[in-house]
């Protein structure tokens, strides 16, 4: 069904122009009447969750691929979205360059929503298996009406919190809000406070703090790392053994991989980015079957190497596939390097 039939099935939109209202490249609602139609659901008091989503690293398919090749992308996701919420007679509007509004009316229970939710990421899951040669996820932010806010700005900004704490727990998820966990959440100091140049101070700062032994220094960068990048296990990867492995339950099954399965790999930049475990798996059978046995869906390794001296690797690891950015590319190559630098003065065993 073409999507302007469909709106004109929904109360709001069947004296509108939906036709002018659409957007040129998705076929789906612009932002302006998009949030009319959520603004009039407040205003009615009719029951309904927001969906707020976003493309994970955007900006890096458009540099990396071109924009042909993320205008291709968008239009997948969104007909991979409404694929899930039509039969919900759900309304779905494109508000930014890779930021989408889904509404669902009647849905309020939080099981109810998990669902809906759960089942973008299955469907995305499905289309990161056609999509070559990048991942494509997103990452969802969802807030109910009027549980959560009692009037279109409130309902927003907790959308938004949910949302950033998707990102800030390594994307490709879908978090609803909820305000025992997120309410206090203040997205703007945040950013203040954690960007790139600030976190590479921080690194450096934990690495060199004079009242703290090697092994807790480097722990607690790692534990820092984790919680600001979102990942479920980080450590280096050893010649013989893993050291300072931290870790969440949902790899438990961390050992320690040879580096030799990851010089087979490694770039002209001495950093192993693997987004979907598939695209190794004829590279290296032997590696690809490691990571499923440890529950790895994606990694980023990187050398930690000065000169000559190789002293391993430093292991980031997540339990779903994910698009790594450049921040965090960065961040990580940095503390890779600092701790290599540590190790070739001696300072660390």
């Amino acid at each position: 069904m073409e999507y302007e039939t469909y709106l004109s099935e929904i109360p709001f939109f069947k004296n509108q122009e939906v036709s002018y209202q659409l957007d040129s490249l998705t076929k789906v609602l612009q932002r302006g009447i998009t949030l009319e139609y959520v603004q009039e659901l407040i205003r009615l008091k009719k029951t309904f969750a927001l969906f707020l989503l976003d493309v994970d690293n955007f900006k890096y398919v458009n540099d990396t691929y071109g924009h042909l090749y993320g205008d291709k992308v968008l239009v997948a996701v969104v007909e991979t979205v409404k694929q899930v919420i039509e039969p919900y007679h759900g309304v779905l509007g494109r508000i930014g360059g890779d930021e989408f509004l889904m509404i669902v009316l009647d849905f309020k229970e939080y099981d109810e929503i998990y669902q809906i939710g759960r089942s973008v990421n299955v469907k995305m899951a499905e289309l990161a298996q056609k999509e070559e040669p990048i991942l494509v996820t997103t990452t969802t932010g969802i807030a109910r009406f009027p549980l959560d806010a009692k009037n279109y700005e409130d309902l927003f900004v907790c959308a938004d919190k949910a949302l950033y704490r998707g990102k800030n727990k390594g994307r490709n998820c879908f978090i609803i809000y909820l305000p025992e966990l997120h309410a206090k959440i203040n997205i703007q100091d945040i950013k203040a406070n954690y960007t790139t140049t600030n976190m590479l101070k921080m690194i450096f700062d934990f690495l060199s703090d004079p009242r703290r032994n090697t092994e807790v220094k480097i722990i607690s960068l790692f534990d820092f790392l984790m919680k600001y990048i979102g990942m479920d296990s980080i450590c280096i990867n050893g010649e013989h053994q893993l050291e300072y492995l931290v870790k969440k339950e949902s790899l438990a099954n961390i050992e320690w991989i040879s580096n030799k399965e990851y010089r087979k790999l490694r770039g002209l930049d001495d950093m192993v980015i693997i987004n979907k475990r598939t695209h190794i798996k004829e590279q290296s059978p032997f590696l690809f079957k490691k990571l499923v046995q440890q529950g790895i869906a994606s990694c980023l390794v990187i050398s930690c190497k000065v000169g000559h001296r190789d002293y391993g690797y430093l292991r980031a690891d997540m339990s779903h596939q994910r698009v790594w950015s450049k921040d965090e590319k960065e961040i990580l190559l940095v503390a890779s390097k600092a701790i290599a630098m540590l190790k070739s003065e001696g300072n660390l065993s």
